[in-house]
């Protein structure tokens, strides 16, 4: 099975020492932002329990575009599920419920990443030689290489694991933790 990872902080890896002059005089996330109550916890909250459980299994159509769930739940993809995942793929990826948006998450180019729920838009991007944080309310944060000495499963970002048929993602940093997005896997698998 395949298991990469990508987090939102992919901009650090050649970012230099994180401050308020290197992100353009914004506060800095460190490791009790990370810990604590925070916008990225914050956005996700109202999806929590839109979610399906973490041992539940949707189902993909014929082309692995679509994923749905007995509940109504239904994964879209930008693109359809291929294995192995293409090196230069984008997540686009949208559940909703009854058509209502539950969450949707974008990865842009750098490793850039915006997560979208009721509560609003968070966004990480590449900024200068660092990360920055973009709030659904405006509010943004610096990220340098100090984060890299905080819990990693504290940090905004995402996982996934792929096999043929077979595809799940999370995101890290949420409420409780790890935040299992969705599980789909081919009829035929």
């Amino acid at each position: 099975m395949r298991m990469p990872c990508c987090l939102a902080l992919v901009p650090l890896a050649l970012a230099c020492e994180g401050n308020k002059e290197d992100s353009g005089d914004i506060p800095t996330a460190d490791c009790d932002w990370f810990e604590g109550d925070n916008c990225w916890k914050d956005t996700l909250a109202p999806a929590g329990a839109l979610l399906p459980a973490a041992d539940a299994v949707g189902t993909f159509d014929g082309d692995a575009r679509t994923c749905t769930y007995p509940d109504g739940l239904t994964v879209t993809l930008g693109t359809p599920f291929v294995y192995p995942i293409p090196d230069n793929h984008r997540w686009d990826i949208r559940i909703t419920r009854g058509g209502d948006l539950v969450v949707e998450v974008v990865e842009g180019e750098n490793g850039d990443m915006e997560v979208t729920t009721t509560a609003g838009t968070f966004a990480s991007v590449a900024a200068g030689f660092g990360a920055e944080y973009v709030c659904p309310s405006g509010e943004r944060w610096g990220v340098g290489l100090e984060s890299l000495e905080c819990d990693w499963m504290t940090l905004p970002g995402w996982s996934n694991m792929s096999s043929p048929g077979y595809l799940s993602f999370a995101l890290s940093g949420g409420p409780e933790g790890d935040f299992h997005l969705f599980a789909c896997s081919s009829a035929t698998e």
